[in-house]
């Protein structure tokens, strides 16, 4: 045996010829990509079939932080706050949840979760300032 070949998909251009070694780190990867490699050994009659494809998925980046958080709707008791999700970025992915938080001015307040982009908060007491975020 004299060396492997690596062939790595989704960009089937990335194909590494390496010496007889059995670890190969894999750099400049796209954040949250799902990816495919195969192995092949050469040696000097030539390369040998592909092993078994292998799939792994890069851990895609943090979001960043939302945008346009705004109040469309209150009442005496209640507040409804909208917002846009954060700039797409280089393996951004679907947001899963945001985290909001509020409360008192000067406390601690409480925390509730969405999946949506919009929610509304109730049993506010009326005339009492509050803070809202959302990430």
């Amino acid at each position: 045996l004299i060396k492997y070949q690596i062939s790595v998909d989704p960009s089937s251009q990335m194909t590494r010829t390496v010496g007889a070694v059995t670890q190969l780190l894999l750099d400049n990867l796209m954040t949250g990509v799902t990816y495919s490699f195969s192995v092949a050994a050469i040696n000097s009659d030539g390369t040998g079939p592909d092993a078994d494809m292998v799939m792994f998925a890069t851990i895609a980046d943090i979001p960043g932080p939302i945008r346009n958080l705004m109040k469309t709707a209150s009442s005496a008791s209640s507040i409804t706050i909208s917002w846009d999700p954060p700039e797409p970025s280089d393996g951004y992915t679907n947001i899963s949840i945001y985290i909001i938080r509020y409360g008192e001015l000067d406390t601690t307040g409480e925390i509730v979760t969405s999946e949506n982009t919009q929610e509304t908060i109730n049993d506010l007491q009326p005339g009492i300032p509050y803070y809202v975020a959302v990430s």
